[in-house]
């Protein structure tokens, strides 16, 4: 998508234009402006040095309670990316926050060390081979089902339903509640981007809470029956007598889903739209297939799935950086 209609000084870095043709803004900012102050309330960084230096100072730059979204503390200002507007939270918003906040991406050590090791631990449970197979199976369903119709379309035919089901399978979501549980995530991952409107925030909160309910009742039920699925794992996974509680459970879930879900669609699409555009590189992938571990690094390299501002901190102090004063928060 061209980026005639971006405002490169004052972006959205949330909209569709953005995420669907990046380069000439981040390209623009880190000339200009490369430690920018977004529409949405928070900084925005650009530079390798400034990002490696956010990142790797996690005494000054904190990830606990450093998410967009309900998980922000709600109406800290009219203009910031939490949606409140100025107004204080509401019960839903603060449920949505504690139970955001329970996300290892959301924590500092020690508490990230501890939740991802188990989280590791459980996935360690589940053979490669098997899964594989698994997938590949799906795949073969997804292939002969579009065959079988004459016609194919990528996204709605294979890189939509692929990562839910392969993802729903390994985490146990059974497969009547599949998309039901896909819609409602997608509801309330609206929470982590900046409010449009209170109709979609309400929406966004009534997704939340159904997603809550439902992966505290499933977590309840492995609890009393485990099965061989990712839920089970994670919840007789244990390191020195400590184990995952139920909310840390059912976050870790949460952030799977996400990383397998629409990030994976994201890949399929963008990658082969970055293939089709550059026919050399694809002529030389169909010529030697043992180029494809380096395909998939530089598809995720230079066109990653997800574009918005996902690797968030929080200043624990007042922090100079390119020449802006990022404040305390």
């Amino acid at each position: 998508m061209s980026s005639a209609h971006i405002d490169p000084s004052n972006p959205d870095l949330h909209s569709y234009a953005f995420e669907s043709n990046p380069e000439p803004t981040l390209a623009w900012l880190r000339e200009h402006d490369p430690v920018h102050w977004s529409q949405h309330g928070y900084w925005f960084v650009t530079r390798y040095e400034d990002v490696r230096a956010v990142l790797g100072d996690p005494a000054r730059f904190s990830s606990q309670k450093a998410g967009f979204g309900a998980n922000n503390p709600i109406g800290k200002d009219a203009g910031g990316a939490n949606g409140g507007g100025g107004k204080k939270a509401s019960d839903a918003e603060k449920t949505m926050s504690k139970g955001l906040a329970l996300s290892f991406n959301q924590q500092d050590p020690p508490d990230h060390s501890r939740v991802r090791k188990l989280v590791n631990q459980a996935f360690s449970r589940r053979e490669i081979s098997e899964r594989a197979d698994k997938i590949q199976a799906v795949v073969d369903t997804l292939m002969a089902d579009a065959q079988s119709k004459g016609e194919f379309d990528l996204i709605t035919d294979f890189a939509f339903h692929l990562p839910i089901i392969v993802a729903s399978d390994i985490i146990g979501i059974p497969s009547e509640d599949r998309d039901l549980f896909r819609r409602n995530f997608e509801l309330a991952a609206r929470l982590m981007a900046p409010k449009r409107s209170d109709e979609e925030w309400a929406e966004a909160l009534t997704g939340a809470k159904w997603q809550s309910n439902y992966m505290g009742e499933l977590i309840a039920s492995r609890a009393q029956e485990p099965r061989a699925d990712l839920i089970s794992a994670l919840i007789q996974a244990s390191e020195d007598d400590q184990k995952l509680t139920g909310g840390e459970v059912a976050s870790a879930i949460m952030t799977i889903f996400t990383a397998a879900g629409t990030t994976t669609e994201r890949m399929i699409s963008s990658g082969a739209f970055l293939l089709l555009t550059h026919p050399e590189q694809l002529a030389a992938l169909r010529a030697d297939h043992s180029l494809m571990d380096n395909v998939l690094e530089e598809i995720l390299r230079f066109h990653h799935p997800n574009q918005s501002t996902s690797t968030n901190r929080r200043a624990t102090q007042d922090v100079e950086l390119g020449g802006k004063t990022i404040r305390a928060g």
